[in-house]
């Protein structure tokens, strides 16, 4: 969504990653300014698996950022590839 991983950017082994994922700060680009979409972002990435969003496609849907997004034509694109 908005370039850089948030952790782990110039690691080579991945127990680096989950090394900064686990001792550093989630840090979002200054220049993305719209509140909801640094909110998702936090959400999305956020460190404990019980607050973090997307833990359900339920709660994932409903999130405000998604407002009038349609699921069904999103879904619909996986249903014409899996027949292509």
């Amino acid at each position: 969504m908005c370039g850089a991983l948030p952790f782990g950017e110039e690691a080579e082994d991945p127990q680096e990653v989950c090394e900064e994922i686990l001792s550093k700060p989630l840090k979002i680009p200054a220049w993305l300014k719209d509140p909801s979409t640094r909110k998702i972002i936090a959400q999305l990435i956020n460190k404990l698996p019980d607050i973090r969003l997307g833990s359900s496609y339920a709660a994932l849907k409903a999130n405000s950022w998604f407002e009038g997004f349609d699921w069904v034509s999103f879904t619909s694109i996986f249903e014409w590839l899996k027949r292509s």
